[in-house]
C-alpha cells in the first residue's frame, strides 16, 4: 500500500501542480522548496540526523497528529467522511506553507494518507506510507542532488 500510494501521490500531484499552474498563471510549480539550512549538507553526521528527523519522526508525529487524533475526533463528532478527507488535508497542506506548490502537492498527500488511514482502519499505514515517501524525498533531494 505504502509503495502504490507514494506513486499515486507523485503522479496526482504533479497533474494537480500543473492544472493550477495552468488555471493561474502567476503560479510558479518550480518554485525551489527552503529547508532550511538541509540542502548544506556534506557529512553523514549531518545527513543522518537529517534523515531521522525529517524521514520517521516528522511522518510519524504528522501522522498520529493528523490521521490519529483529528481523524478520531471529527469521526466521534460524526462528520462526514468527505468532510473528514477534505478538511484534514487541506490544513495538512496549508501547514506546509510556503511554497505554494507545496501546499498544492500535501493537500494531495494528504488525501491519500486518509484514504490509506480509513481503508485500513489503521493509522500504522499511513505512518508507514509517510515513511516511505519522505525516505524517497530525502534521497531524491539530498542525497541524489
Amino acid at each position: 500500500l505504502a509503495v502504490i500510494g507514494t506513486i499515486a501521490y507523485v503522479v496526482l500531484s504533479q497533474a494537480a501542480t500543473q492544472l493550477i499552474a495552468w488555471l493561474i498563471p502567476s503560479f510558479d510549480p518550480n518554485q525551489a522548496q527552503v529547508y532550511g539550512g538541509v540542502g548544506q549538507m556534506t557529512s553523514l553526521a549531518e545527513i543522518v540526523p537529517a534523515y531521522i528527523q525529517m524521514a520517521i519522526l516528522t511522518p510519524f508525529i504528522e501522522e498520529i497528529l493528523f490521521r490519529g487524533y483529528l481523524v478520531g475526533e471529527l469521526k466521534r463528532f460524526k462528520m462526514p467522511t468527505l468532510l473528514i478527507v477534505a478538511s484534514t488535508s487541506l490544513l495538512f497542506g496549508l501547514m506546509h506553507y510556503p511554497p505554494l506548490d507545496a501546499v498544492v502537492a500535501n493537500v494531495v498527500f494528504g488525501i491519500i494518507a486518509i484514504v490509506i488511514r480509513l481503508r485500513t482502519k489503521n493509522v500504522w499505514a499511513s505512518i508507514l506510507f509517510h515513511v516511505f515517501a519522505s525516505a524517497i524525498a530525502f534521497y531524491s533531494l539530498f542525497i541524489l542532488k
